[in-house]
């Protein structure tokens, strides 16, 4: 009797089917465990470079609205030297945003018209803080000329004679022409 061939017989040809189902099983796993190493890879590596630029984002944001916050408290100050301090602590603020908005790497490119708008923010706080402090000096100016109406007005109010009352009317006439000029100053008065 003849020796069957070494591949002739169902055990063998069964054997030989399952060492390559084996071994492709482990090549797929091999690349299928490289594929899944690369992508972590990637990921991490995307990770590192967008979530710091996402965090400063959020912290510029942040520093904005705190920003915007503080310049109502610039507008109502009532003496110089609130708005003094008032206008250093949104000066301080403002530098930190534009500081922290240069140190966005990819900032330019991924909002161009960000750095003009920020640019354009820096001038309106000085604005404010210039308007609200002739605002301030304006309002001590129309104090002064209420009050000198008013000693004019018990002046007035005492002479007895048109002669007494001639060089109060002409001073009376200057006051009311220098809040005129004002012109806020006119309305307050009547």
């Amino acid at each position: 009797m003849a020796r069957p061939a070494l591949l002739s017989t169902v055990k063998a040809r069964l054997l030989l089917a399952f060492f390559t189902l084996a071994a492709a099983a482990l090549v797929l796993a091999a690349v299928g465990w490289r594929g899944l190493s690369n992508t972590e890879q990637a990921l991490q590596s995307l990770q590192q470079e967008v979530q710091p630029d996402i965090s400063r984002s959020l912290e510029l944001a942040e520093r904005t609205a705190n920003l915007a916050a503080l310049a109502p408290y610039v507008a109502e100050a009532s003496s110089p030297f609130q708005l003094q301090g008032e206008a250093e602590a949104l000066r301080q603020k403002a530098r930190e945003v534009l500081a922290l908005a240069r140190a966005i790497p990819h900032l330019e490119a991924a909002a161009p018209r960000l750095q003009p708008l920020l640019d354009r923010l820096e001038q309106a706080l000085d604005e404010l803080i210039t308007l609200t402090r002739q605002d301030l000096f304006l309002r001590e100016d129309l104090r002064q000329h209420l009050f000198a109406l008013e000693r004019l007005g018990e002046r007035l109010a005492g002479a007895d004679t048109a002669a007494a009352r001639a060089p109060l009317e002409r001073q009376l006439d200057r006051l009311v022409a220098a809040l005129g000029a004002d012109g806020e100053g006119l309305e307050v008065l009547q």
